[in-house]
């Protein structure tokens, strides 16, 4: 007779997801430009510095994927009590920009795959639709978001970094790091599966 046992595992899925959402914020840090050395955080200050409301925007466009990040961390830190609205509500914006950035690519139709981002946002929103009926029946795990919302910075980053080949531009080291990072982050959302024994 079979029986099921969950999967063994080191740390739980807040503690996982914490521990690579560090990773991902950390990004922020990285070179954007490899000739430059420009990263994320950097190019927040001096815009921010200029002009508070600029500074603001650019924080919600290309800041978003390392707040996202933050976000997961402090849920980790706080032992999963931090509002989960927070990353439910990061995970909506994302798909918003994703979605708009994907309209405004395929709209020029230049670049390599300027359809991959409306595919990768409708999906996600696709997901997110089901969920909100499926949350009738049963509350939405948190992971949901974090998935989702990593996967949308990891396709988004890997079709950044895409646009440089073969080109004469060579990208900072932030772009990958943030891609694999984002994809490291879902794969730590999910939801282990119990592992039937004999």
């Amino acid at each position: 007779m079979s029986t099921t046992v969950p999967a063994p595992h080191l740390f739980s899925a807040t503690t996982r997801c914490g521990v690579v959402g560090a990773l991902l914020l950390g990004c922020c840090l990285l070179p954007l430009d490899a000739e430059s050395g420009m990263s994320a955080f950097g190019l927040f200050i001096d815009v921010l510095r200029g002009d508070v409301v600029s500074g603001l925007l650019l924080g919600l466009t290309l800041g978003l994927p390392y707040l996202f990040g933050l976000l997961v961390l402090l849920r980790a830190l706080t032992r999963g009590s931090f509002g989960a609205w927070a990353i439910a509500s990061a995970q909506t914006l994302l798909i918003v920009e994703v979605f708009m950035l994907g309209l405004m690519i395929a709209n020029r139709g230049e670049g390599i795959a300027p359809l991959a981002l409306l595919g990768v946002s409708g999906s996600a929103a696709l997901a997110r639709l089901g969920e909100f009926f499926a949350a009738r029946v049963r509350p939405t795990p948190v992971a949901f978001f974090v998935r989702w919302g990593a996967l949308l910075i990891a396709a988004t980053f890997g079709w950044l970094r895409l646009q440089f080949v073969g080109g004469d531009v060579e990208p900072g080291i932030a772009i990958v790091a943030t891609a694999l990072s984002a994809a490291m982050l879902a794969a730590a959302a999910a939801v282990p599966k119990p592992q039937p024994t004999a």
